[in-house]
């Protein structure tokens, strides 16, 4: 944790909370869901360690430890209502309260997972640099992360649409309006959800559009190396298709004999 935490990803210590109590229910894991197969072929089916940043409800570990079996799973998230809702879908995992920029881990990793646009909190690419150095500090030598980015087509299709994003749960009306400024690529999302009682909570979440050659460069520089990446569609099939939406990345940290 940093002292700088709030400012660091742009997000409220509280900025979970409600969103948590409707996240599921709201379908807002689906996506996280379909990189299940990419994110398998990452790991041993047996043995191993696994750190899925930014974890959210858990839902992602939580399917994909159904089909793989880490020797140690830890799921990382900056908020506390996320991890209660995680934790109770697989109280067998490490749910650790932590930050993108100084994950609370010493150890050497297999595999790092950061999904559902993760890293497009972070407000520069100087902190993009330093979440993929914590990469490099956690992973063991040969390891590999798994990770994917919304891209400009997403914010100028997606979060360039004025229209109200809308769902009702038996939690409560999520209520989410987007905005994207091209000029800044700089993208906000103001989040409201109405519960039963009459009482409501809003929040603003902020984003920033890498452009996939400054994002080689800060993974090249904090120490990792390009294995693939592709363009893909969160939600084919769906009205909420858009294809190209989204960049799906996998990059290594170098074995200790290539790094000589």
């Amino acid at each position: 944790m940093t002292g700088r935490e709030d400012d660091t990803i742009r997000l409220p210590n509280n900025s979970y909370d409600a969103f948590a109590r409707v996240y599921d229910s709201a379908h807002f894991d689906r996506f996280a869901l379909t990189l299940m197969g990419s994110a398998r072929e990452l790991v041993q089916p047996t043995g191993g360690e696994v750190i899925d940043l930014a974890c959210g409800s858990g839902s992602f570990l939580a399917h994909f430890l159904e089909v793989r079996a880490p020797a140690r799973v830890t799921g990382i998230d900056r908020s506390r209502a996320m991890l209660e809702k995680a934790r109770s879908k697989r109280p067998d995992v490490s749910w650790v309260r932590g930050d993108l920029l100084a994950i609370p881990l010493r150890t050497e990793a297999d595999a790092v997972f950061c999904l559902y646009d993760s890293l497009n909190y972070l407000d520069s690419e100087a902190d993009l640099k330093r979440a993929f150095r914590e990469w490099v500090r956690v992973l063991k030598p040969g390891g590999k992360a798994l990770f994917d980015l919304n891209r400009a087509r997403a914010y100028e299709r997606v979060w360039g649409d004025p229209t109200p994003f809308v769902a009702e749960t038996e939690n409560g009306k999520l209520t989410i309006v987007t905005s994207y400024n091209s000029g800044k690529r700089k993208g906000e999302a103001r989040i409201r959800v109405d519960f039963a009682d009459g009482t409501a909570q809003e929040s603003v979440h902020a984003q920033t559009c890498f452009p996939e050659e400054v994002v080689r460069a800060c993974f090249a520089s904090a120490g990792l190396h390009f294995l693939s990446m592709k363009e893909i569609d969160p939600f084919p099939g769906t009205e909420s298709s858009v294809p190209g939406a989204k960049s799906l990345w996998i990059v290594g940290k170098a074995r200790e004999h290539d790094t000589h």
